[in-house]
């Protein structure tokens, strides 16, 4: 490891210490969290939904178990602008063969780039989300508490971009698989109208990674048609 890298790396494990015991000191480790990164919000709840602590939040990167690549989140179409940050000069937009703590690193550079007070990682059995933090304190009376919205917008971002990645001749069977999990396995809307629709495109979205180009292309467009019938409800 470069010495910079120990260097940001003790610097940013010294402010999770923080968190961590910000998080003890309100009674909040150990329990679920949620974010809402079109609100820009980061709860941690209780079993009933009651927020304990809450904080601010952006999208920084995302790293792919599935192809082993990181993708920052100013280039993630499937991501709006306002949820993540702007570019940072000296960074590109993907790095390809790389390991979960080589994101780890990448996520501490960019977020001491845009002045985050903290880290979190979000994992998915498929890939990890890290996002910045700031503003972290205690739920204050008053506080909403996180509310499931309706994943199709996401979705249809997600099935837009991919379909653009075919039609530029890249190969899209990582992100379908991964995208297609993600879906397929979402816990925030178990036990809702939601869910049986949210699983069955994931599965399906997921299917296509090892199918022909053609295939691959008609599912996508049948996927994005289903999508908008959900959206427009």
């Amino acid at each position: 490891m470069h010495e910079d890298d120990e260097a940001l790396q003790t610097r940013w494990e010294t402010r999770q210490d923080r968190l961590k015991a910000l998080l003890e000191e309100h009674g909040a480790v150990g329990l679920d969290f949620r974010a809402d990164l079109s609100l820009g919000r980061f709860w941690w709840q209780r079993p009933d939904g009651r927020p304990v602590v809450v904080a601010s939040t952006r999208f920084l990167l995302s790293y792919a178990r599935s192809d082993s690549s990181i993708l920052c989140g100013w280039a993630n179409r499937s991501i709006p602008a306002s949820a993540t940050v702007p570019a940072i000069e000296g960074i590109g937009p993907r790095v390809n063969d790389c390991t979960e703590e080589d994101a780890w690193l990448l996520a501490m550079r960019i977020a001491d780039a845009v002045g985050a007070h903290f880290l979190y990682r979000a994992p998915t059995p498929q890939s990890s989300a890290f996002l910045a933090l700031w503003d972290v304190r205690a739920a204050a009376e008053g506080d909403a508490p996180f509310v499931p919205g309706s994943p199709w917008e996401h979705v249809r971002k997600v099935v837009e971009a991919i379909a653009s990645q075919l039609e530029e001749g890249r190969d899209v069977s990582a992100l379908a698989r991964g995208y297609g999990h993600t879906f397929a396995e979402d816990h925030l809307r178990r036990g809702t109208s939601l869910e049986a629709p949210l699983r069955s495109i994931g599965e399906r979205l997921a299917a296509i990674a090892e199918a022909p180009r053609e295939t691959q292309r008609a599912t996508l467009a049948a996927l994005a048609a289903e999508v908008a019938r959900h959206e427009a409800q």
